[in-house]
């Protein structure tokens, strides 16, 4: 886990608490973005993401969308909705696009697939 805490000093847990600039808060939202691309599948939701940068889920979303123009959930389901389009594609069953999304649901899978993408 890598840890980006805003502030300065050392916290209660006796970790070492960062200043971050800018361009820093910039920085980790470009690898929170590295990250998703990496993990989308099996990412149900950004609190992984922001725990895995020690962030809260409104500082991720925050800088996130500051640098992207879109929030990290946004960004999330637009990648999963690719990836399910591009299984209906290949001829892959909603229950099987179900299943590799991790979502129960082929209901969720059909209106995901219809649904435009927020950019």
């Amino acid at each position: 886990m890598e840890k980006f805490l805003k502030g300065g000093g050392v916290g209660d847990k006796g970790e070492i608490l960062l200043i971050l600039t800018k361009g820093d808060l910039e920085a980790i939202a470009s690898r929170a973005k590295r990250y998703i691309d990496e993990n989308y599948r099996g990412l149900k939701s950004i609190a992984p993401v922001a725990d895995h940068f020690g962030l809260s889920v409104q500082t991720l979303i925050r800088h996130f969308k500051d640098s992207f123009g879109i929030t990290p959930g946004q960004y999330l389901r637009n990648l999963r909705r690719t990836y399910a389009r591009s299984l209906r594609k290949d001829g892959y069953l909603l229950k099987e696009i179900a299943e590799r999304l991790g979502y129960k649901s082929e209901k969720y899978v059909s209106r995901l697939i219809k649904k435009e993408e927020k950019s």
